[in-house]
């Protein structure tokens, strides 16, 4: 089940797959793919594919939730270690990264979610982190939605070419 994938410079994608929780190399031209590194919890491992993004200049960051962490990807496509993460307590999961500002610090939209109840919350927040830092921190916290919406699936950040965090 693909997750994302972020292209290399030379052409070819580092994909997240989060079922078969691996990171592979995908060649479009040739039809070729290729795992890139392997599970497990060391500093060029990881425990979960849960997106790819591109960080600074042409290095890749593969989000790996289950390990709360990051990997890092060289152009060429190998893992060059890891940034550990402590995400706040937030009562649901938060998804891969969704965008990258100037600086390196990522951001991520969570939608709350009450997991005991099964039920969506009102609020939602926008978390800033550069990889490096021991915690990422809450920029923006809003309300994404009203009660009679619950049924439908919000996300605070599409991705979009631009868009501006206070």
């Amino acid at each position: 089940d693909l997750f994302g994938l972020a292209e290399l410079p030379d052409g070819r994608v580092i994909v997240a797959d989060r079922v078969l929780k691996e990171f592979s190399i995908a060649d479009f031209r040739t039809g070729a793919r290729q795992v890139v590194g392997r599970n497990g919890p060391g500093p060029n491992e990881y425990q979960s594919a849960f997106g790819v993004i591109r960080w600074r200049g042409d290095t890749l960051l593969g989000y790996d939730a289950t390990g709360t962490r990051v990997v890092r990807f060289t152009p060429a496509g190998t893992i060059a270690g890891s940034h550990p993460m402590a995400l706040p307590g937030e009562a649901g999961g938060v998804g891969p990264p969704r965008s990258v500002d100037r600086a390196g610090n990522l951001y991520w939209d969570t939608p709350r979610v009450d997991r005991v109840a099964m039920k969506r919350m009102l609020k939602a927040r926008i978390l800033r982190w550069m990889p490096g830092q021991e915690r990422p921190e809450v920029v923006a916290e809003f309300t994404d939605h009203t009660d009679d919406d619950h049924h439908l699936r919000y996300r605070a950040m599409p991705r979009s070419d631009a868009w501006t965090v206070p």
